[in-house]
């Protein structure tokens, strides 16, 4: 485990012992599980935005109380059309104040809520660039490719096209 600062209690890496007690940023609540895994004394978690600490809360209370499928599901991960009905099933589990900002919510909910983020919009619009420059059959071809030398190739050969050189480090 590396240490900053000097102190015991904030870790780079999620190499954590059954007796130490750890911070972490909620980050989008995926680190905190993984922390959680290790079995630490205690995670304190933090965050200066509180829809990240909200979402830790929703996600916590799905890995608690649902299957690995339906917390897929309820996330974004896996088309649906039950997500209200799987976040009443979770719901009781969080906070009160993570219900309500949920609650507040329940269209990011419908459309899952890992899908939602800035992040993610941005990776959306970048994949629609990528297929409006290549085509997806050009693209299908690339993610066939089976070595990085072979996807090397083909990048220099196909995907260079003049789109792609104009806008493509701008998206």
């Amino acid at each position: 485990m590396e240490l900053r600062q000097g102190t015991d209690w904030v870790v780079d890496d999620l190499s954590v012992g059954e007796d130490e007690v750890v911070l972490a940023a909620a980050e989008g609540g995926d680190r905190v599980p993984r922390l959680l895994a290790a079995r630490p004394k205690r995670v304190a978690v933090v965050d200066r935005n509180s829809a990240q600490l909200h979402l830790l809360d929703l996600k916590l209370a799905a890995v608690k109380s649902l299957s690995h499928g339906d917390y897929l599901e309820l996330m974004g991960n896996r088309p649906s059309r039950r997500r209200r009905a799987l976040y009443q099933r979770v719901r009781w589990l969080m906070p009160k104040e993570a219900d309500e900002f949920w609650l507040g919510r329940l269209g990011v909910i419908d459309r899952g809520v890992t899908q939602q983020g800035e992040f993610e919009r941005q990776l959306s619009s970048f994949r629609q660039f990528v297929r409006i420059v290549h085509g997806s059959k050009k693209i299908e071809r690339f993610q066939a490719l089976s070595t990085e030398a072979e996807r090397r190739e083909m990048y220099a050969r196909e995907w260079q096209t003049y789109l792609w050189r104009q806008f493509g480090g701008m998206v």
